[in-house]
């Protein structure tokens, strides 16, 4: 009879072992370290690893400690995705259940999906207006945007419209490491760029040092958030455990201190002039 029930309690112990599986999605261009920083869910603290400036990794650190520290099990499987519109389509309809990385607000409401507490607060996301060294003394003296030509992705829809809205040339580039090419060969002018995490604020990938334009940025007025799709008993589970993990992060003052060493809420630039319009 004893043998009955440990066998019994045996079998329970599994099932409640299992796993939630949950297919994550990630952009594409990130998919490579994003699947082998986490082979075999492996979910270091984003505050014991080298992140290289690489927002999309961070958030996805941020997901996977939220979900752990709620003491659930979930087994994580990242899917990658070209552009924002595909992950929202893709979560919608539940190709996925949710973005491993902070979707802005206008866009996850206007598709009725559900989302967990900030990442990063209204206004607390800012960019520089990147370009090569012998530009920024001028530009910084002088920044007249209806002289310059921008590069950026035309999927960077907020990045996009601020350039057109104050007056820049905006070139459409597909490719990220292009974007730094164009500027560093004198065929493009500016890049916004979250800013470099060093003192210097400069940003060296691709073997290309972009320099900040000085005293002036883009200030976002969204706020962003992991986007899921809450509808399934999943999902809310999910966001559950989100909200859950991310309020202990926040506690231990983890999220802030992921953002600084990313260079996104940066005290260096806290008293730039913003040159948003809207």
């Amino acid at each position: 009879m004893t043998r009955i029930i440990v066998l019994i309690c045996s079998i329970l112990f599994s099932v409640n072992a299992i796993s939630d599986e949950v297919r994550v999605a990630v952009f594409k261009d990130h998919y490579e370290i994003i699947s082998k920083s986490t082979e075999n869910n492996n979910c270091p603290s984003p505050l014991d690893v080298e992140l290289n400036e690489n927002q999309m990794l961070a958030e996805y650190f941020i997901l996977c400690n939220a979900l752990q520290l709620a003491g659930n099990e979930f087994d994580l499987t990242p899917v990658p995705l070209p552009v924002i519109d595909r992950v929202i389509k893709a979560i919608v309809n539940q190709d996925v259940e949710l973005s491993g990385f902070g979707v802005w607000l206008d866009d996850a409401e206007q598709a009725n999906l559900e989302i967990s507490s900030p990442l990063l607060d209204k206004k607390q996301f800012t960019k520089g207006f990147y370009t090569r060294k012998k530009l920024v003394a001028q530009l910084s003296e002088v920044f007249q945007p209806s002289e310059l030509i921008a590069v950026a992705n035309q999927n960077w829809k907020r990045d996009w419209r601020m350039l057109k809205c104050i007056g820049a040339n905006v070139l459409h580039v597909n490719q990220y490491q292009q974007m730094f090419h164009l500027v560093n060969m004198e065929r493009a002018d500016i890049l916004p760029l979250t800013f470099g995490s060093q003192n210097d604020l400069n940003r060296s990938v691709f073997g290309v040092t972009l320099y900040p334009v000085e005293g002036i940025k883009m200030t976002f007025e969204e706020s962003s958030h992991y986007a899921v799709f809450g509808k399934s008993e999943l999902g809310q589970k999910l966001l559950d455990s989100i909200n859950t993990g991310m309020a202990i992060l926040k506690q231990k003052g983890v999220l802030q201190l992921v953002y600084q060493d990313l260079g996104i809420i940066n005290s260096a630039t806290a008293n730039w002039q913003t040159i948003n319009c809207r």
